[in-house]
């Protein structure tokens, strides 16, 4: 079990706020519209290679995940077979990009397994404000395995290009705990040491609401035109 401390974190929170909103990362729009299989809006975004639909399934886990800020995932990490890859840890790391935010995921034992796991990907902040937030993560325990071995990419300059979520490599530590509940509380921990989500009824919130109701006229357009050929 890792012990909480208090720190400070309002400098690079205000770094993070500053910093955080690109117009290299994917919209939200974008993401609402590939978690529902159609394509996005800016080309390259997506690809048919990296599966991002969502099945019903995985979209409760999305929309729940999208309130607390971390996702919770089986063992396999949400491996489809058919698909070829995990649509939900795909989208998440796609959803947190789209904010600025590290994709944080709780990850399930497998049958049998001693330990839960909180993984933390810092890549999908796109190299702004990740070294304070590495080290203030520092203060919360070791990692018990990691994936920070040095690439040939300079994540600030991938910030400002057309980069997409599933170009970039992940970076993520990993934390192991023999309790649910001891994992649990870390990835909130984790949470609250991130500006807080935006939730319904401020600006943010609406924009998001507001694009998901642009994508769903889109698509009634859409089907409108297609019955009219008929």
């Amino acid at each position: 079990m890792i012990a909480f401390t208090s720190f400070p974190t309002a400098a690079w929170r205000s770094t993070m706020r500053a910093s955080a909103v690109s117009p290299q990362r994917p919209s939200i729009e974008d993401v609402e519209r590939l978690s529902r299989g159609h394509a996005a809006r800016r080309r390259g975004t997506g690809s048919r290679a990296v599966p991002h639909r969502l099945n019903a399934v995985e979209r409760r886990a999305y929309e729940l995940a999208a309130d607390k800020g971390y996702v919770t995932l089986p063992s396999n990490l949400g491996y489809r077979r058919e698909r070829k890859g995990s649509p939900l840890y795909n989208i998440w790391r796609m959803w947190s990009d789209s904010r600025g935010r590290p994709a944080i995921m709780l990850v399930k034992r497998a049958s049998g397994a001693p330990y839960d796991s909180v993984w933390v990907d810092s890549s999908t902040m796109r190299g702004v404000g990740v070294q304070d937030f590495t080290d203030t993560l520092d203060k919360l325990g070791i990692a018990e395995d990691t994936n920070l071995q040095e690439f040939d990419v300079d994540m600030q300059e991938m910030g400002k290009e057309l980069v997409p979520t599933w170009r970039i490599p992940e970076t993520w530590r990993k934390y192991e705990f023999a309790e649910r509940a001891e994992a649990k509380a870390m990835a909130k921990r984790i949470v609250e040491m991130l500006p807080p989500l935006n939730r319904k009824g401020t600006e943010a919130r609406r924009q998001e609401k507001n694009g998901e109701k642009r994508y769903r006229r889109i698509m009634d357009i859409d089907e409108l035109n297609q019955h009219s050929l008929v």
